[in-house]
């Protein structure tokens, strides 16, 4: 059965593997160099709006 996928679905898979790519950064970085590291890196990411963009775009063009 070939089932059309509603845009808010598709908009809600989208988000799906933002967070999960952006919690597998966190964990990555915690484990290579320690919990604050994570944090600091958490931290840039919501403090400058160019790094937050380019990871956004980063992340469309990797489920495209």
């Amino acid at each position: 059965m070939n089932e059309t996928r509603s845009g808010a679905e598709l908009l809600e898979d989208a988000c799906a593997r933002r967070i999960f790519n952006v919690i597998f950064r966190l964990t990555s970085i915690s484990d290579l160099y320690g919990p604050g590291r994570a944090v600091e890196w958490a931290q840039s990411m919501l403090d400058d709006p160019e790094l937050l963009t380019a990871f956004a775009r980063s992340q469309r063009r990797a489920s495209t």
